[in-house]
């Protein structure tokens, strides 16, 4: 057939291999096998009475981990080399996790094991750099051809490797451009990373000032007819009396506290009647209408999960720990089971739902979510469980911990460090300051946030 392309064998039989060519080359161009051009050396292992830390004798390479880049690692020694890859032969890792790394050999000589073959040119109309770029080009189809149960490339696959054949000089004009084209494309990455990385930090630092403008009354306008959170308070404490009453709260639970401002421009909380100056714990002012308070005033359950590991099983309950939330988002692709008897026990102690707060307290800090799924799950101890009093303030109060000022308060009560993981001691918690605006403004506030991150999405 026309066009076809033929292999002659030594015993005078031919082929035709047009299955094998895996592309049209021009017409100066010519395939052969890679073994017609190059010597292919498989390495032998050594027991280690033969080889030594101590430097002498012959360089001895072992596998994948003498690689790095383009640098010989240079850490084992023998006096009895039998398997040699000369200066300017082509290592190929052939066995283990390293399948298909390469580097030439730039030092004088070296013994190579099992794990590394050595690419030897044998003639001088194929520059081995040139077969490099071929092998790394389809290196896919080498390594799809390994076998055994430690992942391997056999001798064959690489001697009949297809390798197309340009003139040899355009095979320098070729390696110039790759050449050119290589640094080029480093560059571009390196830059590309370093605009990557700046991206990524001017979007963090304009995420923070916005929740900190949020905060502090300054990201959408005051309305004086905003009912002043004061009132908003109010229903808190009346709703949190009525639990009392009901037998779902303890009496310990209820503090009656009451932050405001005197007339000497100093702030002060009223504690069951006993008055405090804490003028140095509240962090800024805030606007007319807003109110600072406790976060345990906002709160009807503060509490954590269980203490102690469950037993896990392949389906079940969904049992969550700080690493599902500490993104920010619920992350379920490392998620644990226990059993559904295993959650009923666990759910005595405390039953999470739907609305409910998950704070980071142990390990990664800090970083606040609200439960937004309604499936049954349970929580390790990693996690702080916080339940707001009215479900509509939930989000803000998420806000505010996620918030810059958020994060300096944990900063502040913070434990462990060393040999010990940092962590929030749970008695800490319900103390965290919080300045509350007016129901309507934090209303305004979260539509604002929505359209500011909708639109980011969209850029």
């Amino acid at each position: 057939m026309a066009n076809s392309y033929y292999e002659k064998f030594a015993n005078g039989a031919i082929k035709c291999i047009d299955a094998e060519i895996p592309f049209n080359i021009p017409q100066t161009w010519e395939w052969t096998r890679l073994g017609v051009v190059i010597q292919l050396k498989s390495g032998q292992d050594f027991p280690p009475e033969k080889y030594s830390a101590n430097p002498g004798g012959t360089l001895y390479l072992t596998g994948a981990s003498n690689i790095d880049g383009e640098r010989i690692v240079e850490n084992r020694w023998t006096d009895t080399p039998s398997v040699i890859a000369p200066f300017g032969s082509l290592l190929l890792v052939c066995k283990g996790s390293g399948v298909g790394k390469m580097c030439f050999m730039n030092l004088p000589k070296a013994h190579i094991a099992r794990q590394l073959q050595a690419i030897i040119p044998m003639s001088q109309d194929v520059d081995s750099r040139f077969v490099r770029i071929a092998l790394e080009c389809r290196l896919h189809e080498i390594t799809q051809q390994a076998n055994g149960v430690i992942p391997g490339i056999a001798r064959e696959a690489v001697l009949t490797f297809l390798l197309p054949v340009p003139p040899f000089k355009e095979q320098e004009r070729i390696l110039d451009k790759v050449l050119l084209l290589s640094s080029l494309s480093k560059r571009f990455g390196e830059q590309q990373h370093a605009l990557t990385t700046l991206n990524h930090g001017i979007i963090e630092r304009l995420r923070k000032s916005i929740l900190q403008e949020a905060i502090q009354g300054k990201l959408v306008s005051q309305d004086p007819n905003d009912e002043p959170a004061i009132a908003l308070l109010e229903r808190i404490r009346a709703e949190k009396q009525k639990l009392l009453k009901e037998g779902k709260l303890k009496k310990k639970d209820v503090i009656e506290s009451v932050i405001f401002k005197g007339d000497d421009n100093k702030y002060y909380e009223n504690v069951n009647g006993k008055m405090l100056d804490i003028s140095e714990e509240v962090p800024f002012d805030v606007p007319d209408g807003w109110s600072w308070c406790r976060l345990r005033s906002l709160l009807s359950v503060i509490s954590d999960g269980t203490h102690k590991t469950p037993s896990y099983v392949d389906k079940g309950v969904p049992f969550l720990s700080v690493q599902n939330i500490s993104s920010g988002v619920l992350d379920t692709t490392e998620l644990k089971y226990i059993s559904s008897k295993e959650h009923r026990l666990l759910c005595a102690r405390v039953s999470p739902q739907k609305g409910d707060i998950l704070l980071c307290r142990i390990g990664t800090l800090g970083k606040a979510l609200k439960v937004y799924w309604d499936f049954d799950f349970s929580i390790f101890v990693s996690l702080g469980l916080l339940r707001p009093v009215l479900p509509e303030i939930a989000d803000y109060i998420v806000l505010y911990i996620n918030s810059p000022i958020g994060y300096q308060w944990i900063q502040k009560i913070k434990v462990g460090g060393g040999t010990h993981t940092y962590k929030i001691n749970l008695s800490d918690i319900p103390n965290m300051l919080i300045c509350l605006p007016p129901l309507g403004e934090y209303r305004r506030i979260m539509d604002r946030l929505n359209l500011i991150i909708t639109s980011t999405m969209r850029t």
